[in-house]
């Protein structure tokens, strides 16, 4: 059975290593903060491959394509697993989540051990990194918000059901009712990408259900 986040951290520092206990407090600080950069970018990497996939499938004139670098002539295999590219990226952004989650409480939880002054003065709340756009609702809150707090929350809760519950499986869906209609009902390929594509849909919904009911999404 896996060691609690209190477990761990009471086995790697007696109360008296302050010291190296605020090293590893450093660098935990970065690593979560290096996390945090890396959902902003898949996220945005996300969105921008839908709306790549978006021209492409409704295009009659595009013979290639160039994403990061790589150069594609053949648009129709490009558009055919594109769908499925963009379900790994939903699910991998949702598991990037859980590893900033479980940072900040590793983090926290030597705060609350070695400077506990400071964490019940919630002075952390201003300075930790923070999770912006679909999946940063809830992550980080105030325990007491101001007006604009709350109304950033409340706009922040709205993104995040459309962006978790909504888009990522009427996208898919809409997408091969697309390349369907385009490359037809027995396209090999097409075909191939539904599956790959369901498996990480069917593991990102798995992940959105445990998460949920632990408290940890949304």
């Amino acid at each position: 059975m896996p060691k609690s986040i209190k477990q761990l951290t009471t086995e790697a520092f007696d109360d008296d290593d302050i010291e190296h206990a605020q090293k590893f407090m450093d660098i935990t600080l970065e690593a979560w903060k290096q996390i945090s950069e890396s959902i902003t970018r898949i996220v945005i990497a996300t969105f921008l491959l839908v709306a790549i996939f978006e021209l492409l499938v409704n295009a009659k004139s595009i013979n290639s394509v160039s994403l990061g670098g790589l150069s594609f002539s053949n648009t129709s295999l490009l558009q055919q697993f594109m769908p499925a590219l963009i379900a790994y990226l939903f699910f991998y952004a949702l598991s990037m989540v859980d590893i900033f989650t479980y940072r900040g409480s590793i983090y926290r939880r030597l705060v609350e051990r070695f400077q506990p002054k400071l964490a019940e003065s919630e002075l952390l709340l201003t300075v930790q990194p923070r999770l912006y756009g679909p999946w940063g609702f809830g992550v980080g809150r105030q325990s007491d918000p101001s007006k604009i707090d709350s109304l950033n929350s409340a706009a922040n809760l709205i993104v995040a059901t459309f962006s978790i519950f909504i888009l990522p499986f009427a996208f898919e869906f809409q997408a091969y009712y697309d390349l369907i209609h385009k490359y037809g009902f027995g396209n090999t390929y097409v075909w191939i990408s539904v599956i790959v594509a369901a498996f990480f849909m069917a593991v990102f919904t798995v992940k959105i259900v445990f998460g949920v009911s632990s408290g940890r999404a949304g």
